[in-house]
């Protein structure tokens, strides 16, 4: 399946499950933008998937803004700091480069599995609700199933 019908799928288990649990209007959104979003997540494992053109750009951002956000407290930090986050976010975005290009699965590999799905959401609910995980999972889980691929490990 291309990335549209994996966008469309993780869309609708997103949408259901914030109808599921009565999301007031700007949850129901931001799950299903997760819900979405992470339905595109498994193909980050080939070279020409949306998701790899996604991370390729977005990784390189949010190392600069998660440095940026670990060593600022105000907007005027940065340009006494630069140095450290410069180094932080180059140093963010050489080990995906290397992960990525060294030691990347092969496509329809460990990411389209069920134990990767169940890592994938315990991470965003680590790291932000319970909610989000479970659409993060459901998301992720809406592209095995899309791809047909739902194996264990």
């Amino acid at each position: 399946m291309n990335y549209p019908g994996h966008l469309l799928v993780g869309i609708i288990f997103g949408a259901v499950f914030a109808l599921a649990i009565g999301a007031e209007p700007f949850l129901f959104g931001s799950i299903v933008f997760v819900a979405a979003f992470s339905a595109l997540v498994p193909d980050i494992d080939h070279d020409s998937s949306k998701m790899r053109q996604w991370a390729d750009l977005g990784v390189p951002i949010c190392a600069f803004l998660f440095s940026y956000s670990a060593i600022c407290d105000g907007v005027m930090c940065g340009a006494e700091n630069w140095h450290p986050i410069l180094v932080n976010t180059l140093a963010i975005t050489g080990l995906y480069m290397i992960v990525i290009t060294y030691m990347k699965p092969r496509h329809r590999g460990i990411t389209h599995t069920l134990a990767a799905a169940g890592a994938y959401g315990v991470a965003i609910w680590f790291f932000s609700d319970w909610m989000f995980g479970v659409a993060g999972l459901l998301g992720y889980l809406s592209h095995l199933f899309a791809d047909r691929m739902a194996k264990l490990v």
